[in-house]
């Protein structure tokens, strides 16, 4: 019925206490069913959610935190980080904005992509410029250590280190060859 009727989302979405419900029976149709039609409509509530719903940060923590519970909400953050119709700004949003970023239930699953999302696009966009590891990391390394790692080895091997982030870097991961540790 959701299926290819955006409209019919939006004004869902207005009755939030079924909006909230018919997400959570959308992410648990989409991962159990895979090919059938109730699971594509599913994708589609999850498509026109994430597409025509989500456009800030906080709109992004209004639908977490309606789901029914933490399990629920992680699903959903683990879909949203990786889909397509994602909002890059909210993903990067999500970095700059440590106060939201708390508030949402954590899951290495998808906190890695928004701390190596958030360094990346700041490393592309500005090849030529040395970083400190709290511009690359605004929500600080042990948001997601793994990703941070990568992040900072990736910087260094571009030169976009400052010195002060090599000798930090160096510090929080002595162990780490890629980093120049021993």
């Amino acid at each position: 019925m959701l299926r290819g009727a955006p409209e019919l989302i939006r004004q869902l979405a207005a009755y939030e206490d079924v909006a909230a419900v018919v997400l959570a029976k959308a992410i648990e149709l989409c991962d159990a069913e895979p090919q059938t039609s109730v699971s594509l409509g599913a994708r589609a509530v999850l498509d026109h959610t994430i597409a025509e719903l989500i456009h800030r940060p906080r709109d992004l923590l209004s639908l977490v935190t309606a789901l029914p519970n933490e399990d629920v909400a992680i699903r959903f953050l683990q879909i949203y980080v990786k889909h397509h119709l994602a909002s890059f700004s909210v993903l990067l949003g999500l970095a700059r904005l440590p106060e939201v970023f708390a508030q949402l239930p954590k899951d290495d699953s998808w906190v890695e992509v928004i701390v190596y999302q958030h360094g990346a696009a700041l490393l592309n966009e500005f090849p030529q410029r040395q970083f400190s590891i709290e511009e690359l990391l605004p929500l600080g390394v042990d948001a997601d250590r793994c990703a941070s790692r990568s992040l900072l080895s990736s910087a260094l091997d571009s030169n976009q280190l400052t010195q002060q982030a090599i000798d930090a870097a160096r510090a929080l991961f002595p162990n780490d060859d890629r980093l120049g540790g021993p």
